[in-house]
């Protein structure tokens, strides 16, 4: 099946890290690509936000994917870009950056510096950090968060003040199952999160 042929699903995010039945309600809020991930992340104790992987991610001919270098175009606040945008020929996996531990935030950062054999800044395509627009300054995080943020319009009071979005680019052509095998993989990359209890997991994964 194709990610063109997969119908949106509207319902508002939510912290699925609180729900007995979290699987059951993945498989009812989070579309098909990204229910495997998502349930990963929940038995790691990593917070989801949102996601999408849908038609709706698929460039229509002409179309442009949304890239960190649009956002520069898009200071002003008349024309501040929205989560959405994030999604402009990617599907995505937004994290709840605050409550990873420091082992996944490391790991994170480690991604989003990667480059191909020929010098491009694939981490910086696939991993973005970022906060409100209005983020008062004494909110703002580590120096290692903040020359990487990426400034995005979103509720900061329904969504956390920052997070990182984990992308896929896609075509016409990508599959269901191509998308599941990415986030799958990457959600296996990141340490499970436990109260005083460290789990080694997968040490590496390839944008």
């Amino acid at each position: 099946m194709l990610i063109s042929e997969i119908k949106p699903i509207d319902d508002r995010g939510i912290n699925f890290l609180n729900i007995d039945s979290a699987d059951k309600m993945i498989d009812r809020m989070v579309e098909l690509p990204l229910r495997n991930a998502c349930k990963i992340f929940k038995q790691k104790g990593i917070e989801t936000v949102m996601s999408s992987a849908n038609k709706n991610n698929v460039l229509l001919a002409g179309e442009k994917a949304f890239e960190r270098e649009d956002l520069l175009e898009r200071q002003a606040p008349s024309v501040r870009p929205s989560y959405e945008f994030v999604g402009k020929g990617y599907a995505w996996i937004m994290l709840n950056f605050d409550k990873l531990s420091e082992e996944n935030k490391e790991w994170l950062f480690s991604l989003e510096e990667r480059k191909n054999e020929s010098g491009e800044a694939i981490g910086q395509k696939a991993v973005w950090f970022t906060h409100p627009y209005n983020m008062p300054k004494h909110l703002q995080k580590s120096e290692e968060f903040e020359k990487r943020c990426v400034l995005i319009a979103y509720h900061d009071g329904l969504y956390p003040k920052s997070s990182v979005f984990l992308r896929m680019p896609l075509t016409e052509e990508t599959t269901v199952e191509e998308v599941d095998e990415y986030f799958t993989k990457l959600a296996e990359s990141f340490k499970t999160q436990t109260r005083g209890v460290k789990k080694e997991g997968p040490d590496f994964f390839e944008i």
